[in-house]
């Protein structure tokens, strides 16, 4: 079977390469043998994992030092700004995703203030088996005050007593986050591997 996936992983990276393609990405399951296999026999370096979680604990009570409220469209300039500073990327970027998000039914983006100065955002995904947070952060200049915990222990005290599970994803690249979230009572119930090797 290795031969013919040899075959075939020739003729992907040719294709590839026709695209200007820089690298290749296997996602493995954390369950699967074979998966973790191909990679060790690839010699595909693992980049990252990412985890599925799920609440399962009772939050403690949040302080409430942030005001938080749903997202206006008047707020994407600056939650666009604030996105760039937290993740990293281009403006135009942030801002496509934050309408995008905005204009979905089902999701709500709420925005984070300390006195009057936007800190931070996250979003809700009403979906229809389980509630997802996502897109969790807080402006560098004010991280390391507690404020990202509070901003988490709000929203699951604003869900709380619903009829769903909430769930998020997190990268193992961010420890400090996998950690808060663990320390929340989150709890893996999916791992993804991610491999990545350049073409």
């Amino acid at each position: 079977h290795l031969g013919r996936f040899g075959r075939l992983m020739d003729m992907v990276r040719a294709e590839c390469r026709k695209f200007g393609m820089a690298n290749l990405l296997l996602v493995v399951d954390d369950g699967s043998a074979a998966g973790k296999s191909l990679a060790d026999h690839w010699r595909m370096p693992l980049h990252h994992s990412e985890y599925s979680m799920v609440h399962q604990g009772v939050p403690a009570t949040p302080t409430r030092r942030l005001d938080i409220r749903d997202a206006q469209p008047g707020d994407v300039d600056a939650m666009a700004a604030l996105s760039s500073r937290i993740f990293g990327d281009s403006l135009e970027e942030a801002r496509g995703f934050i309408v995008s998000a905005m204009a979905s039914p089902g999701r709500q983006q709420l925005v984070a203030f300390l006195q009057d100065e936007m800190v931070g955002f996250c979003a809700l995904g009403h979906g229809e088996a389980a509630v997802s947070i996502n897109g969790v952060g807080i402006a560098p200049s004010h991280q390391g005050q507690g404020l990202g915990r509070e901003l988490m222990l709000r929203m699951l005290e604003r869900l709380a007593g619903g009829d769903k599970p909430m769930e998020l994803e997190v990268d193992s690249l961010n420890q400090k986050a996998l950690g808060l979230y663990r320390s929340l009572g989150f709890e893996e119930t999916k791992v993804l591997h991610y491999y990545l090797q350049g073409i």
